[in-house]
């Protein structure tokens, strides 16, 4: 077993990937092999199976019904496992959203959860043609990264209680302009663990109820620092710095 080299395609299946016999891809990974790889007969490309482990194939070219097919090699990569961190914030504009995506599924995040708060936003439902390509974006993220599986989304705005009851297991961290900084807190950098679950709120900040709501639950509020940040500037940097300190 070896690494990926630089450079090397990588492309989802669906299923387990046929050891014996060559076969062909899904609808989404053949037109990604054929209009942006431009894969053919003989080309080496990583393929994701639903078992979270990368198999080196290679590209036979193309049958008579004119898809690509590909035989699968002995040759596999375990996919890297995200961090059991699960995100929740309220819903941000999609340009923001579609970053924040990105560069969490990129830093190795578990889920992304918009939750429901005194001053976030109401944006109009998501449509199935939004979250497809949401999806396809986690999904492409995921496999520039190395990743066993993308970051599951949950774009259905849940309330604070509701997701607390949830995820009772979590290790919870709140994010506040108000909180003490990071750096300032050797007790909590101490007994900080995974699994995580970080909550951040709209950019008009929580309010005095769902604060007070935080203390009755001794959860403790923590900032970036001064400076003030987008939401999905602030929720990349606090994911990488958690998981830095957890992963050191």
């Amino acid at each position: 077993m070896s690494g990926f080299h630089r450079g090397a395609y990588r492309l989802p299946f669906s299923g387990t990937i046929p050891r014996h016999e060559p076969f062909s891809l899904d609808e989404f990974a053949e037109r990604k092999s054929r209009r942006v790889l431009r894969l053919k007969k003989g080309d080496l490309v990583w393929l994701l199976d639903s078992t979270g482990v990368y198999r080196k194939c290679i590209c036979l070219g193309f049958n008579q019904k004119r898809r690509l097919r590909f035989q699968a090699t002995a040759e596999v990569v375990p996919g890297r496992e995200p961090s059991p961190l699960l995100l929740a914030l309220p819903p941000i504009r999609d340009a923001g959203f579609e970053t924040l995506l990105r560069q969490t599924s990129e830093i190795g995040i578990e889920k992304v959860q918009c939750i429901r708060t005194r001053f976030s936003r109401t944006p109009k439902p998501a449509g199935e043609t939004k979250i497809s390509r949401w999806n396809r974006l986690l999904l492409s993220s995921a496999l520039q990264s190395g990743r066993s599986r993308p970051v599951a989304l949950d774009v259905n705005p849940i309330t604070l209680p509701e997701l607390l009851e949830r995820e009772t297991e979590r290790t919870v961290v709140v994010l506040d302009s108000t909180g003490s900084p990071f750096s300032d807190s050797t007790e909590f950098r101490q007994n900080l663990s995974f699994p995580l679950l970080v909550l951040l709120g709209p950019e008009g900040g929580w309010s005095d109820e769902e604060r007070e709501f935080f203390k009755k639950r001794n959860l403790f509020l923590f900032s970036l620092g001064d400076t003030t940040l987008k939401t999905d500037t602030a929720a990349v940097s606090s994911c990488f710095f958690l998981l830095r300190i957890l992963n050191s």
